[in-house]
């Protein structure tokens, strides 16, 4: 559960980590986001926890160079004129699994904006507060043409650790 964190809680940036593919079987694209920043005020009524998650563009990488540098291009992620992602909210409700919650925000990317809902757990990594999710993004809601050979459908995990 989210007990005894009520207040405002920063993310590590160094660990911070969101893997996420796309694509059909047999040609599945994997990628990673790392070192991004962001804040979780928690309230002692949870539904009321407030969140805002910033996600540098260059922080994204498919590992393969080519490709990231072929990405941040104009028919992509256009790095130069939407530098950054954000996932921003004021709501989190439980749902039907035990310490389970689902976060529910405005995920903004290329200029875009749209609701998008994120499922969470808290768990304990040695003595420290972590936040482990996952979520669905679908690309062509952001601009992005579709493209059922590359996949239109991210799919993401993250793990943060939260200090105060």
């Amino acid at each position: 559960s989210f007990d005894g964190l009520t207040g405002s809680h920063d993310i590590v940036k160094v660990s911070a980590l969101i893997s996420f593919k796309l694509g059909p079987a047999g040609s599945v694209t994997k990628g990673a986001i790392k070192e991004f920043t962001g804040t979780f005020n928690f309230s002692e009524d949870i539904t009321s926890t407030a969140f805002d998650i910033k996600l540098p563009v260059l922080n994204l990488t498919t590992f393969l160079g080519m490709r990231d540098k072929s990405i941040m291009g104009e028919e992509y992620f256009n790095e130069e004129k939407f530098p950054s992602m954000r996932f921003k909210g004021a709501k989190m409700t439980a749902t039907d699994k035990e310490n389970e919650f689902e976060m529910i925000g405005t995920f903004e990317m290329l200029g875009v904006k749209s609701e998008q809902k994120v499922l969470i757990h808290r768990i304990e990594e040695d003595g420290k507060t972590v936040l482990v999710g996952n979520g669905e993004i679908d690309r062509r809601n952001f601009g992005m043409a579709d493209d059922p050979r590359e996949g239109n459908i991210v799919a993401f995990e993250f793990k943060v650790e939260l200090t105060k």
